[in-house]
């Protein structure tokens, strides 16, 4: 007998369900965090040029006067920018014409009081459109937001690539990221620029770098210099803690004061180097975003994307400060899996155009390097062709003890109209969300015995990223945590979802994702990976030597596995899938490997989305598992594998190729691999043999070793 429920509706607040979802919990606790008046919410918005703007100048005009209000805030570098193009526009003394499509410098990110309905962007319709909503952070007493940067003072050639990282957990005073000066009075210096250690509150402490932006620290050249002069004295855990108190609430996980951070490994491969050597790399300036605690460890994306943006959008800016030619090489080795894949996405539209514009209006090169994905025996992923009047149903296994939400995406497959479908979610004590028609931009919720929401059906309606770009319709499962926290906990076991074509009268193709939700490494375990479950999808995998296969009959697929980052097609953005050795025994120094396998847990890419990565690259070199590369502290050697250690090997590769032919910034295409990217097979790697999938390996994998250490 089901337990005593009842179900409520209501329309979206926010232009994210997932932040809906996030603050409908807060609500319900004690002493919601959300209704703290003194918290700034970041957003990344886009200036509608048409009725009330004639033109983009004007547009602009129109925020600054906002910004000057005090109703919005900006970053330093964002308000740098926005300056710079309000004086080329009064240079150039012509008004932009209205255009249909994108209107360059029209997106930016920005903050403003949270809470505040007066301020709410959506009371400016036709002026401003709001593309993604961040996770609300501490607003400072005195927040010095305009303190200009320090002047550069960086040594190195401006003919060398600059290779950038946005990641959890940057070591940077590791030795790895250091260049030998010669000078017996400090032998060694940083190859950082700057490094911008993200954080979700900003307090200004002399001694630890210019505060001089919002939200969290950021660290130039100089100052990093400061810190290494101190030699064989330098305790640089000691530094870290002292940053980190600083920045870091108590609690959460504060990665540089371990032994292991993965933003210092991938960097290693992508960039590292001996300082007393003379290794190429060592002219390679560094830029660094480190994300913080609080983004990585909600692996549903919730905070991280607009943070990824920001991070893209200030390495850019910063990349100018060191010169005028370079390119630009970000790596960006983290992802989610559910999402539209099909270039929609905010983040990697943004991050496309973003890197595009620039390119434009620079002259110069940049690329991102995105891992692929390691979802590919996750279950994550299931599809189903559902004819007029018929319905399925799918066990969504929601594991105990679980800190987080758990959501799943139910998506259109090439273009299918979800208007008539009904769905519906039983928890396992038999409560439920039943079949019924839902319109978009509405929710249905589950309430328990005690009247508080449990889990939430959303039904998202279009949603315009820019012209031409339209994310579909589709339909949120969102369930609270499994473990006691505060007061509302969901139960854990088969959660089971019904999809019904109940109204239709054709058969309509959708796909369902359940969304990343699992603890990073290094973490203390905080979420568990939710999963669907089928009766059909328990054959014996050899691999493995366990019963977990999907059978072809099973609608768990593998297909589509991928992160949901990776799927705008651009010519500045490359996807990397991971790679083995096909052989059990590691080749002699020199000699040439042998060709490569697809590592099982690589994601797979479909006939729905992208056919596969661009390129893969080794990320376990047997005998060994994983790639050597240097731990947090200096002299500290750790192995890891997947395909984030791949994106780096890919990344070094890139710059290695940037170091030796410059890049003109516009690689021409051939059919659907650029020259660049065949060009990075040739020089570094194989093609990809046939009898291999694309969707496994893309059109070839790296081989060649990355740095000058042996991984």
């Amino acid at each position: 007998m089901a337990t005593e429920h009842k179900t409520s509706e209501g329309e979206l607040r926010l232009t994210s369900p997932y932040q809906d979802w996030a603050r409908s919990l807060d609500e319900q606790t004690p002493e919601p965090r959300f209704a703290s008046e003194e918290l700034l919410e970041p957003l990344i918005v886009k200036l509608i040029v048409g009725r009330a703007f004639p033109s983009l100048r004007e547009a602009r005009r129109w925020l600054w006067e906002l910004v000057a209000e005090g109703v919005f805030l900006l970053d330093g570098f964002e308000r740098d920018r926005l300056l710079a193009e309000l004086e080329r526009d009064e240079e150039q003394k012509v008004d932009q014409e209205r255009s249909e499509g994108e209107e360059p410098g029209a997106i930016y990110s920005l903050y403003r009081r949270f809470a505040s309905p007066d301020q709410e962007p959506e009371t400016y319709p036709g002026r401003l459109d709001v593309l993604e909503i961040g996770s609300p952070i501490e607003a400072a007493q005195s927040p010095r937001m305009f303190d200009a940067p320090p002047e550069s003072d960086f040594s190195l050639s401006s003919t060398q690539p600059i290779v950038a990282t946005i990641d959890d957990g940057i070591g940077f005073l590791n030795n790895r990221f250091r260049f030998n000066t010669g000078d017996p009075g400090q032998r060694q210096r940083t190859r950082f620029h700057a490094v911008w250690i993200q954080a979700f509150r900003t307090i200004l402490v002399p001694g630890f770098g210019k505060f001089y932006i919002l939200t969290g620290a950021v660290l130039h050249q100089s100052e990093i210099d400061v810190l290494l002069a101190r030699g064989d004295k330098l305790d640089e855990e000691a530094v870290y803690r002292s940053i980190n108190s600083v920045l870091i609430e108590l609690g959460e996980h504060r990665s540089t004061e371990y032994q292991f951070t993965h933003g210092t490994h991938v960097l290693d491969i992508a960039a590292g180097a001996d300082p007393e050597g003379n290794a190429p790399e060592q002219h390679w300036p560094l830029i660094a975003v480190q994300l913080p605690p609080e983004a990585v460890d909600n692996t549903a994306g919730t905070q991280l994307e607009p943070l990824v943006v920001q991070g893209v959008r200030w390495i850019l800016y910063q990349a100018e400060q060191i010169n005028g030619d370079s390119p630009v090489v970000i790596n960006v080795s983290l992802g989610t899996l559910a999402g539209p894949k099909d270039g929609t996405k905010p983040i990697e539209y943004l991050v496309a155009r973003e890197l595009r514009e620039w390119q434009t209006r620079t002259g110069r090169c940049a690329r991102v390097v995105y891992s692929f994905g390691n979802d590919r025996l996750g279950r994550q992923v299931a599809r189903f062709d559902i004819p007029a009047e018929e319905h399925r149903q799918i066990d969504w296994r929601i594991l105990p003890d679980d800190y987080s939400a758990s959501f799943a995406e139910i998506r259109p497959v090439d273009g299918a109209d979800l208007e008539d479908l009904e769905i519906g979610l039983t928890a396992p004590n038999g409560a439920s969300i039943p079949p019924a028609p839902l319109p978009p931009n509405t929710y249905r919720t589950l309430l328990n015995a005690d009247g508080f929401a449990i889990a939430r059906l959303y039904h998202v309606g279009v949603r315009f990223v820019a012209p031409g770009a339209v994310t579909p319709a589709y339909y949120l499962l969102a369930v609270a945590p499994t473990a006691p926290v505060e007061i509302v906990t969901a139960n854990s076991g088969a959660w089971q979802v019904e999809v019904c074509n109940s109204r239709g009268t054709c058969e309509i193709p959708v796909r369902l994702e359940a969304q990343r939700g699992d603890t990073p490494i290094g973490y203390r375990q905080n979420g568990r990976q939710s999963y669907f479950d089928h009766p059909d999808a328990h054959e014996f995998e050899p691999d493995l030597q366990a019963y977990s296969r999907p059978a072809n009959t099973s609608p768990i697929k593998r297909a589509g596995t991928h992160s949901s980052f990776v799927t705008a097609v651009s010519e500045q953005v490359y996807s990397v899938g991971a790679a083995v050795d096909s052989t059990a025994t590691q080749p002699a120094p020199g000699a040439p490997l042998p060709p490569a396998d697809p590592a099982i847990y690589s994601s797979e890419g479909a006939s729905w989305t992208i056919p596969g990565p661009t390129l893969s690259a080794l990320a376990d070199d047997a005998p060994r598992r994983g790639l050597l590369a240097s731990g947090t502290f200096s002299s500290s050697v750790r192995a890891l594998n997947g395909t984030s250690v791949a994106a780096g090997r890919v990344t070094h590769a890139l710059a290695t190729l940037f170091s030796a032919e410059g890049c003109d910034g516009q690689p021409p295409a051939s059919g659907s691999l650029t020259n660049e990217a065949a060009e990075l097979i040739a020089r570094f790697g194989e093609p990809r043999p046939p009898q291999v999938p694309e969707a496994r390996l893309g059109h070839g994998t790296i081989t060649a070793q990355a740095g000058n250490r042996r991984r």
